[in-house]
């Protein structure tokens, strides 16, 4: 018996037929779903796995039994009914297995299917209400009257689990599990929480407000920010930073619920003394505006500043605090430079549940925020190392970004530069010769130093 509850312990999930394998059709025509997964199939040393199934369902249904060996490779073809029990009566229970036991009565075997010690299943039907038991039983011995043959053998058999949706029971693979097969409560009925919004499909599904980012909301100006949520409804949302019920810019509040950029965001002229690369054509600037009216989920702006001088993590500052070093992007453009992009990210701070910014080891500081709530900021890397290894880089997308105009002018350079509010912090900086613009179009800008 402890051999057998070896046996039918959980098992190291690593086949995964019984997950990805496509469903079966009934030999009648019928489409299958699944009722029940089996974690182990045994046939072995006289041990076999009968499942019974009862059909709770107002019509009479198909049931079958696919069974994967330890590779989860299907061994037998219900299409071919080979593991199929069609029409099964309401109220009816009827049992599969992989062999015919002494001790219980099988309806249907299931035929040549190998020697198995850890293999899978998976029950299926051609309607969902249908419940299942799984047993494993040995083949050869039944019970007898003590008085009879006082030295018989015990027939074995044993539960085996059933991994099965809508019990209100969480198994394995399952996202949720409400105790019902409905959908649209949260819990769909194939219990996953069903596929999450995409915001930028111009689709508008819960928790979403709006769809696509950059569109107006409301005829009054209001912006759809770039998770799809409505800025300018009179309630400060997460990720905003202001909101006054218009979409009115210049008021303080920007149709993108931020307080208003002004001119303490990036210097008005670029700032002296920034450092770049160590090592030449190892920084690129990208800026794409890919929505044809305003921002949208496929703008992008980009900066990596890579093979810097020897840096220490202290050279960046500190963000981790909330009243850490804030740091700057700043893009300037023209024969008398002035500012095209800013950007800013703050210190501190919670993005999706967890701190914005996490040190990296002792060399510096990475930041992240899916909701792009700050500028349309998704990450910032400050990484320190000897002269070669030290880089930054910077990203946005969506419709948060403070997207200049494109094309820029082309009558100076481009100045890209990163600078801290420590003042004991380093400044970073990039300056591209209009040769190095190697496209600056409607859409798009894109610019590699030499």
């Amino acid at each position: 018996m402890l051999g057998l509850c070896a046996l039918l312990g959980f098992p190291s999930l690593g086949p995964a037929g019984m997950l990805d394998t496509p469903l079966p059709i009934f030999s009648d025509g019928k489409s299958a779903q699944v009722v029940g997964l089996l974690p182990r199939v045994i046939k072995k040393d006289n041990l076999e796995t009968v499942v019974a199934c009862t059909n709770l369902d107002t019509v009479a249904v198909n049931i079958g039994l696919e069974v994967f060996d330890k590779d989860g490779v299907l061994v037998n073809s219900i299409v071919a009914g080979n593991g199929e029990i069609l029409n099964v009566a309401v109220g009816a229970t009827r049992t599969i297995g992989t062999g015919r036991p002494e001790l219980l009565t099988v309806d249907h075997r299931i035929l040549m299917i190998p020697v198995l010690a850890n293999g899978s299943g998976r029950v299926v039907a051609s309607e969902r209400d249908v419940f299942c038991h799984a047993m494993v039983v040995d083949e050869v011995h039944v019970i007898v009257e003590p008085s009879i043959c006082p030295t018989c053998q015990v027939p074995t058999l044993v539960s085996a689990p059933v991994w099965a949706c809508g019990n209100s029971i969480l198994d394995p693979f399952e996202e949720c599990d409400d105790g019902n097969a409905v959908g649209g409560d949260g819990c769909e009925g194939d219990c996953t929480t069903g596929a999450p919004p995409i915001c930028g499909d111009s689709v508008v599904t819960a928790p979403e407000t709006c769809d696509p980012p950059g569109s107006s909301v409301g005829g009054n100006g209001n912006l759809c920010r770039g998770d799809c949520t409505v800025c300018g409804d009179s309630v400060v949302d997460a990720g905003e930073e202001c909101d006054d019920g218009n979409g009115i810019n210049g008021d303080g509040c920007g149709n993108d619920c931020k307080v208003t950029v002004t001119t303490t965001v990036c210097s008005a002229t670029p700032l002296v003394g920034c450092l770049p690369p160590a090592a030449s054509g190892k920084s690129q600037l990208q800026i794409k505006d890919q929505g044809a009216n305003g921002p949208g989920p496929k703008d992008k702006i980009q900066w990596k500043w890579f093979k810097g001088p020897s840096l220490t993590q202290a050279d960046f500052g500190d963000p981790l605090s909330s009243n850490g070093a804030v740091y700057k992007f700043c893009v300037y453009a023209g024969a008398t430079p002035s500012v095209v992009v800013a950007m800013q990210v703050p210190a501190g701070g919670t993005c999706s549940g967890k701190p914005c910014w996490r040190a990296l080891g002792t060399k510096g500081y990475r930041y992240g925020d899916r909701r792009l709530s700050s500028d349309g900021v998704k990450k910032l890397i400050l990484k320190g190392g000897a002269a070669g290894k030290s880089k930054i880089l910077i990203q946005g997308k969506d419709g948060n970004l403070p997207l200049p105009t494109l094309p820029l002018g082309s009558d100076g350079p481009l100045i890209a530069q990163l600078s801290s509010s420590d003042p004991n912090a380093a400044c970073f900086e990039q300056s591209f010769s209009q040769a190095s613009v190697t496209r600056n179009e409607a859409k798009q800008l894109n610019a590699r130093a030499p």
